[in-house]
């Protein structure tokens, strides 16, 4: 029977920089994650039907979250901008999905009963419709590959960092 010995070296060195990419890993999760965000935040600011820009500049990373199974990162139009005023971020539902025109016609309703002066009722009518622009799932349809890419490239990197 033939004799085998093994011998490794760099186990010690293996080992500190495999504790090291374990104590980034929240860090590396992050930016990975807001990587991803910001593929999916630049395909809705280039997907969006612009007049005056405002909708366009609600768009973006609002939040990351925590959860039990990893990183949540919240995407799109909210209500306050950047510098904290309210935005006009409430017009995205309606380039995505498209709505009715609706003309509010208000008209007198007998009082009865002696009174002077009926009460208002509010009747509506239909007089347009403005089509569907949308630009939220288009982007997550057509970017996720994208938003992967950049996500596994942050981790990617971190690993490089450690190796070195």
């Amino acid at each position: 029977m033939a004799k085998m010995s093994l011998s490794v070296t760099g186990a010690k060195e293996m080992r500190q920089k495999i504790e090291a990419l374990s104590k980034d890993i929240p860090e590396v999760a992050e930016r990975s994650a807001v990587a991803a965000g910001n593929v999916f935040s630049k395909g809705m600011k280039r997907r969006i039907k612009k007049r005056s820009g405002r909708t366009a500049g609600t768009i973006g990373i609002r939040d990351i979250n925590r959860t039990r199974g990893g990183l949540k990162v919240t995407v799109g139009p909210f209500r306050y901008s950047e510098i904290g005023k309210l935005s006009r971020a409430y017009i995205a539902r309606f380039l995505e999905y498209g709505h009715d025109i609706v003309v509010v016609t208000g008209k007198r309703r007998s009082a009865g009963h002696g009174k002077r002066y009926g009460r208002m009722v509010n009747a509506t009518k239909v007089v347009g419709h403005v089509p569907a622009y949308p630009f939220i799932r288009p982007t997550l349809d057509e970017d996720k590959d994208i938003a992967m890419r950049e996500a596994r490239a942050e981790v990617e990197k971190a690993i490089a960092r450690v190796k070195r």
